[in-house]
């Protein structure tokens, strides 16, 4: 039972996750904090709320979010670990793409300032491949294809959680 609450609400905050992502991105706050995992050398559960105006707000929001997040997963999988068999591999698939999310969300400045995507596209990842189709080509179509080309796997993956989880509570 319990597995199965924190797979719908590791889903839940990762749609709205997705949504305050959006507001980031539209309001034009992706950079408006620039450290990282620190917000302006605090903590991140730690920054002042009275700091939190403008851009700060949705970025610093959006980092609060993606924490959540994160250890919703991990607190998921530490419940599938317990169950064995195929639920404990789930839990280890859902741990690994939240780390690979972080670590390629955290390249992003890197390989972009360093490349600009590098001698004929060769080290795009999604992130610089999304940015550089919508921001600097204006193709806004094909960049939000091209950012939300994993969703639908994550979709299928979330899914498939939730039924094996319901049918094994039967």
């Amino acid at each position: 039972m319990l597995a199965h609450r924190l797979a719908l609400g590791t889903a839940v905050a990762t749609a709205v996750l997705i949504v305050f992502g959006g507001l980031v991105t539209n309001t034009g706050a992706a950079l408006a904090v620039p450290d990282w995992p620190n917000t302006f050398g605090h903590n991140l559960f730690l920054y002042p709320w009275s700091g939190m105006i403008g851009g700060v707000f949705y970025e610093h929001s959006h980092r609060l979010l993606g924490a959540t997040v994160g250890l919703l997963t991990l607190a998921l999988a530490a419940s599938l670990w317990r169950r064995g068999g195929t639920l404990r591999v789930l839990g280890v698939v859902a741990v690994v793409t939240l780390l690979s999310t972080i670590v390629t969300l955290n390249d992003f400045n890197i390989v972009f300032i360093m490349t600009r995507g590098g001698p004929g596209a060769a080290t795009h990842i999604f992130a610089t491949y999304s940015y550089e189709l919508g921001i600097m080509s204006q193709r806004w179509g094909l960049a939000m294809a091209a950012s939300m080309a994993s969703l639908p796997l994550v979709g299928l993956l979330i899914v498939a959680v939730v039924r094996y989880l319901h049918r094994e509570e039967e």
